[in-house]
């Protein structure tokens, strides 16, 4: 089960959001305080505003790519070097 996030600002204007032991490492890494905790933000609106400053491998609110669905057209897979 994922940890509940934390959505902030910071005393320096940042929008951040982890959990709560990742904010409170961030803060004290940064020398800054939590100014506001938000709650009841739209995932667009996380996702274009806030940083995430966790350390999962993916972001909890990243978006998803486009994709084809025609067979062997999967730009991920298909890179080339």
């Amino acid at each position: 089960m994922q940890e509940k996030q934390k959505l902030v600002k910071l005393e320096n204007e940042e929008l951040v959001y982890g959990n709560a032991k990742e904010v409170a490492t961030y803060c004290k890494q940064n020398d800054t305080k939590i100014k506001t905790e938000y709650c009841h933000v739209t995932p667009s609106i996380v996702y274009k505003n806030f940083k995430y400053i966790g350390d999962c491998i993916k972001k909890p609110y990243a978006t998803s790519r486009n994709m084809n669905y025609k067979i062997g057209d999967f730009p991920q897979y298909n890179k080339k070097s």
